[in-house]
C-alpha cells in the first residue's frame, strides 16, 4: 500500500486547470489570512512583559491594558525600538516618586534601580502630582523592565492596544 502510495506521488500525470483551481483556490485563501493575521500577531522578544503574544487591535488603550509604540531613547540604541507595556498610570490619577519608589494613587507600581543589566547608569524619573491629559505611566512586568520608572510619560495617542493571546508561564 505504501509503495502504491509513494509511486503515486512521484510519477508525472498530466492535471487539467479543473482539478488545479479548487486546491489554487484554497492556497490563495490560507495565503491572505496568514498575511492579514501576520500584521496583526506582536511576539515581545524581551522578559519585559509576561504575556509575550499579543493581538494588535488597531485600538486606542484604556487604564491597564497593554500597549505597544515606537521609541526612541539613548539607552535603547540609535534606532526607535518598539515596546510594549502596560499602561497603570492614566491622566487623571496621582503618580508619586519617593525615592526610587513608584506609586500611581498610593498603589506601589515599582522600584527604579539605579543601573542597567550591563552596568550602566540609570536615569530616574521624578515627578510628584496629576498625569496630565493625553498621558499615561507605563510599566512591564518585570523588575529589569526598562519602563516609565526612567523615561516618563508616554503619549496615549501614540499607541495601540494589545491584547495577551499566549503568556508563557514560568518566565
Amino acid at each position: 500500500m505504501i509503495k502504491r502510495f509513494v509511486k503515486r506521488l512521484f510519477t508525472p500525470r498530466e492535471v487539467t486547470f479543473a482539478e488545479l483551481a479548487p486546491k489554487l483556490a484554497v492556497v490563495a485563501v490560507l495565503a491572505v489570512v496568514v498575511i492579514q493575521w501576520q500584521s496583526h500577531i506582536l511576539v515581545t522578544v524581551s522578559k519585559s512583559v509576561e504575556p509575550r503574544i499579543f493581538w494588535k487591535t488597531g485600538e486606542e488603550p484604556s487604564r491597564d491594558d497593554y500597549a505597544t509604540f515606537m521609541f526612541e531613547h539613548e539607552l535603547a540604541g540609535e534606532e526607535p525600538v518598539r515596546l510594549t507595556k502596560r499602561l497603570a498610570c492614566w491622566s487623571g490619577d496621582s503618580l508619586t516618586v519617593t525615592g526610587r519608589d513608584v506609586y500611581c494613587n498610593d498603589e506601589f507600581l515599582g522600584t527604579a534601580k539605579e543601573t542597567g543589566l550591563h552596568g550602566q547608569d540609570l536615569p530616574r524619573f521624578e515627578f510628584n502630582g496629576v498625569i496630565p491629559n493625553g498621558l499615561a505611566f507605563a510599566v512591564g512586568s518585570h523588575a529589569d523592565s526598562f519602563d516609565s520608572r526612567y523615561w516618563g510619560f508616554v503619549d496615549v495617542s501614540t499607541t495601540e492596544r494589545v491584547v495577551p493571546i499566549f503568556n508563557r508561564k514560568g518566565g
